[in-house]
């Protein structure tokens, strides 16, 4: 409708349209003037709690080599105990050399060896193997049935037993020897002819005078002799010597380099299980020696409570133990690289498990 056309009506249908009109300005302006309707409230979701991650799953059990004495004390929760659920098949071993090969071959996923022997066999196999983690710092001490012998000076001319010709502990001893004046060639005789269980019951019986030999073995032959001491510890001379933060590295955690690229949660999954392991046993010796007792690490409960305290049982993840190894490594390469597969270790050797 135009204006003109409004202007035609009659004067009371213009006066309707008018009322009309007013009526719907005021409720427009009505409307416009009131306050906005507030949408109706909405309770927001209350937060999810957060929810746990769960541990990798591993669906065939790693099969890993361990040694009896402190590296395989130290691994003894994830061979059983409270959580039997620990997808871990272990096999253990008497000597290093038992089980190195079953290691490059592929028969076992995992193993704990000696620092030395580690770097060794990634030399040898050319990267086939990776250090994942330190276990075990100093476990050495001498032994002797003599009250005059207090130190290094008092050793001089004598026959010393010890075993594990070429490792980490005839470095060790050597090493200490030469940096407290005497010649392991002419001032001392260095008899390897026994193993550690044949050498501990010889200074047990009294058959031997003095003797290098690591835990739990130095726990066994003094439990069995009351006239056997502890002459010399090893670590404390070596951090003498070397520095007060100085540390002696002589047992570490291998993975095949296949089985790691192929399994990297599973390997983590290890090491975190790992380390509580350790963490177990060092806070509880009396309730881990149980269980070393119960899966042959060593054969007496008694002993293990004694010696776990004594055995520097330890888990340092491989990047962490790099600085302290390679110093390590380097003295023994100045000393035989033979004693470490003939070179130093490449940052690859060197696994940092996420």
């Amino acid at each position: 409708m135009t204006f003109k056309s409004i202007r035609n009506l009659s004067k009371a249908t213009r006066a309707v349209l008018t009322t009309v009109l007013i009526l719907l300005l005021s409720l427009g302006l009505l409307a416009g003037c009131s306050p906005a309707t507030e949408p109706p409230a909405v309770e927001p979701p209350a937060p999810e709690a957060p929810v746990a991650e769960e541990p990798a799953a591993i669906e065939t059990p790693i099969k890993i080599a361990a040694l009896r004495g402190p590296t395989g004390m130290g691994l003894v929760y994830l061979m059983g105990g409270p959580d039997e659920s620990k997808p871990y098949e272990f096999s253990i071993f008497g000597a290093p050399d038992e089980l190195t090969g079953k290691l490059v071959s592929g028969e076992v996923d995992m193993a704990a060896v000696p620092t030395n022997l580690a770097v060794a066999l990634y030399n040898k196999t050319e990267g086939g193997v990776r250090y994942i983690a330190t276990n075990t710092l100093g476990v050495n001490y001498v032994l002797t049935t003599d009250p005059a012998i207090d130190g290094f000076e008092a050793l001089r001319g004598k026959t010393i037993g010890i075993s594990g010709l070429g490792t980490t502990a005839e470095f060790i001893f050597r090493h200490l020897l030469i940096e407290n004046g005497i010649d392991p060639e002419k001032d001392v005789t260095l008899d390897f002819s026994l193993q550690h269980a044949d050498l501990a019951a010889m200074v047990t019986a009294g058959k031997v005078d003095v003797a290098v030999l690591p835990q739990p073995f130095v726990t066994t032959v003094m439990m069995a002799n009351e006239n056997v001491k502890i002459a010399i510890d090893l670590t404390e001379t070596w951090m003498e010597i070397e520095g007060k933060d100085a540390v002696l590295p002589t047992g570490g955690m291998l993975v095949r380099t296949e089985y790691l690229e192929a399994h990297p949660e599973a390997v983590a999954r290890f090491l975190n299980d790992y380390a509580a392991s350790v963490g177990q046993v060092v806070a509880d010796p009396k309730a881990a020696s149980l269980l070393v007792e119960q899966f042959g690490i060593l054969p007496k409960a008694a002993i293990a409570e004694k010696a776990i305290p004594l055995s520097n049982i330890v888990f340092i993840d491989a990047e962490n133990s790099k600085e302290f190894l390679m110093s390590f490594f380097e003295i023994m390469m100045a000393y035989d690289p033979k004693t470490i597969g003939g070179k130093l270790p490449d940052d690859a050797f060197f696994a940092p498990v996420k």
